[in-house]
């Protein structure tokens, strides 16, 4: 019974360290992503699989789990060098070797939580005035004393080099171990540790021997001599530099937290500046003041919206990428220099110096550089294009926000107007309840009358507002401007023939145009793909002067050497590549030919809408004219009539209302036969500069958009 019960404990304990592991590795993981102040409880344990309440069966809080992962990252380091490296001690180049791929797997595993550990626990320790753990600290000073001991080993057997100490040699290792990680993983496809391996077997581990190859130590100090600096003091600089690095770049944390705060900084920076002086436009937009005409409107929002100032950099964008394209046409020209020292001198030369000139001429490329340059010009074009669409809708949507402008400030009028009456009807009906004439619920009737015709217009004033707020923004003016629209609402006819109009919108739309080029551009990437299946021709001319002789390399002192040739290149398999290339050219076109017949079937669908939407509001606008004269006409006779006691104040308050609504749909109307016509333009291409206007940043309006 003792044993069963023995072995049921034992198997709780496994399952106990086994679970406590998982909620290691769970805070890990978390608390390299989100950091030590964000990370959560809750996260971890979510993480992990478990509920909440079981990280408290196994750690006191946050602050103790994150020590816990620290010393179990320690403890498994601990396990494996004591079980893969101190058995090789007595052959230290591979004991050293060991260690170096264990730091390198160990780093590669846990670097991202270590960015997070080393400042909080400066920040702990600062706070608290103490350190690690004594028994952590223990732990770790053992540890490293068994590291050096393996160094110290490499340097008595002759292994590694005598100087610096294996203190310091251990420390140098570190470092580079760290700057060489930290350098692989900004390449974008961080390295597995077989190639890490294999590059620091190249660029690393040659500095550590003392006799690479194997040559006994006693053999090269003979052939050496006393003259020579050893290589050891030749290589510690190297190391020390790649340490240096690495302490450095193992400083940088990769979290986007302290640019996150540089831009919040920013932002409140802004916000304070508007709360010291309200009185002044932080936004460094212009304040207008005057009448205003929508002709002026329209030019002053080319001159000042901002969303059009960043449409003109795409010319400049443009005009790079011509300027990069013809390049591959051009002359290259390139200066190189070099100083190097043999760390194992030879002869008497051993540092050289040498500076070097090459020109080179593209002779022929395929057709690629002609198929390039094609599509930075179509480019420039679509470019300019997209600058007319730009201005175009930015005309629209000034001329939209300026109707209705001119909208709310008349139906404010017509509610101003129903008010009055409103409040008039009011009076007169308190005074014939005084006098009998009238029954308590005219007078409640008329109350209602007013508070309507009061909302109506508190409505209407909120929505001019509004109005006034989104037209200011599209004209790029500061808020604060005080200005007065000196144009009115009126109704202008016009008649379109539906064939011309299909026509004339294939022709001048600016995003027809956009299309187009991207047609054209993508079949001038197709060429260019075809033009690297083809053959490549240079001339060059180079030159390099050096010490020691380029010419004679035994021979000391500087002198130059000239070369001039033709070199042809022709690639013969590639791995598909260019193939690869090829069809998705091919795949661009095509999808670029089918965008463009989609745009011009959208073209003519809009245009259709725009006929229709512009004859409806003209229909509208009929209707309307005709009502608003029978509203008038219904009012005078009833107002005549109450006057002479034949009919009631509740008819001449019915005939008030049906005019103030008469009223409003009358301007709607209007309203919406300019904003007919206005889109109508919009769709034809026509709202704007023409086609074959190039738009620069002074371009300004010659009439009204809404000119006939």
């Amino acid at each position: 019974m003792n044993a069963v019960t023995s072995q049921a404990q034992i198997r709780r304990e496994r399952e106990r360290e086994a679970h406590r592991r998982e909620l290691i590795a769970a805070a890990e993981r978390v608390f390299a992503v989100k950091g030590y102040d964000d990370a959560m409880v809750e996260e971890i344990a979510r993480e992990a699989g478990y509920a909440t309440g079981t990280i408290y069966n196994f750690f006191a809080g946050k602050e103790e789990l994150f020590l816990a992962v620290a010393e179990l990252i320690l403890d498994d380091m601990i396990e494996r060098f004591g079980r893969e490296v101190e058995p090789l001690i007595a052959r230290p180049r591979e004991a050293v070797i060991r260690y170096v791929a264990l730091r390198l797997d160990e780093i590669r595993r846990h670097e991202a939580f270590m960015h997070v550990y080393h400042p909080v626990r400066n920040r702990q320790r600062a706070a608290a005035g103490g350190a690690l753990p004594t028994d952590c600290r223990e732990k770790f000073t053992a540890h490293i004393a068994r590291v050096h001991a393996v160094f110290a080993e490499g340097i008595r057997q002759g292994v590694l080099h005598a100087e610096p100490a294996p203190a310091e040699l251990a420390g140098l290792v570190e470092g580079a171990l760290r700057f060489f990680h930290h350098a692989w993983a900004r390449e974008g496809l961080p390295l597995t540790h077989e190639q890490g391996m294999d590059r620091l077997a190249t660029c690393l581990l040659p500095l550590l021997w003392a006799h690479p190859g194997g040559t006994p130590p006693a053999a090269r100090q003979a052939s050496a001599g006393s003259r020579r600096p050893s290589r050891a003091r030749q290589a510690a600089p190297v190391l020390a530099l790649a340490a240096v690095a690495g302490l450095l770049t193992g400083c940088l944390s990769t979290s986007p937290e302290p640019v996150a705060a540089e831009l919040r900084d920013a932002r409140r920076a802004v916000a304070q500046a508007v709360a010291v002086d309200a009185t002044q436009p932080a936004s460094g937009l212009p304040v207008i003041t005057g009448s205003l005409s929508l002709h002026d409107a329209c030019n002053l929002s080319l001159a000042n919206n901002l969303t059009l100032r960043a449409t003109f950099l795409r010319r400049r964008e443009a005009a790079g990428l011509v300027e990069e394209a013809r390049g591959g046409a051009l002359p290259q020209v390139g200066l190189d220099g070099n100083v190097s020292r043999v760390l194992e001198e030879r002869g008497d030369e051993p540092e050289t110096y040498s500076a070097g000139l090459r020109i080179t001429q593209p002779l022929w490329r395929s057709g690629v550089v002609e198929a390039g340059l094609r599509y930075a010009r179509l480019y420039a074009a679509s470019t300019d294009a997209v600058i007319r669409q730009q201005v175009q809708a930015t005309i629209a949507t000034v001329a939209g926000h300026y109707l209705d402008v001119l909208l709310m400030g008349h139906l404010v009028t017509v509610y101003e107007e129903s008010a009055a009456v409103a409040e008039r009807m009011l009076q007169t009906s308190r005074h014939k309840r005084s006098a009998g004439t009238v029954s308590d619920y005219e007078v409640l009737r008329a109350e209602v009358e007013l508070s309507t015709a009061r909302a109506d217009l508190l409505n209407a004033r909120n929505r001019l507002r509004t109005a006034r707020i989104a037209l200011l923004h599209a004209l790029g003016v500061d808020q604060q401007s005080e200005v007065t629209l000196s144009d009115t609402l009126d109704y202008r006819a016009e008649t379109y023939h539906d064939g011309d109009m299909a026509r004339l919108a294939l022709e001048s739309r600016a995003d027809l145009l956009v299309r187009e080029a991207e047609v054209r551009m993508a079949e001038a990437e197709a060429d260019a793909a075809r033009g690297r299946y083809g053959p490549e021709a240079d001339l060059f001319v180079s030159g390099v002067l050096a010490d020691p002789d380029p010419n004679e390399p035994t021979r000391g002192g500087w002198n130059d050497r000239w070369t001039a040739g033709v070199t042809v290149s022709f690639d013969l398999f590639d791995g598909f590549t260019r193939r690869g290339k090829l069809a998705q050219a091919v795949a661009r076109q095509q999808q670029a030919v089918a965008n463009l017949k989609d745009a011009e079937e959208t073209v003519r669908v809009e245009v259709v809408k725009a006929l229709l939407d512009l004859r409806y509001a003209d229909e509208l606008y009929q209707s309307q004219r005709k009502n608003i004269e029978l509203a008038r006409e219904a009012l005078r006779i009833l107002e005549s009539g109450f006057r002479l006691g034949r009919n009631t104040q509740i008819e001449v308050l019915d005939a008030q209302s049906a005019l103030t609504e008469a009223m409003g749909r009358y301007y709607n109307a209007v309203h919406a036969h300019s904003t007919a016509r206005l889109q109508l333009r919009r769709a034809l291409g026509i709202l704007g500069p023409a086609s074959d206007v190039v738009v620069t940043p002074a371009f300004q309006m010659d009439a009204d958009p809404l000119a006939p």
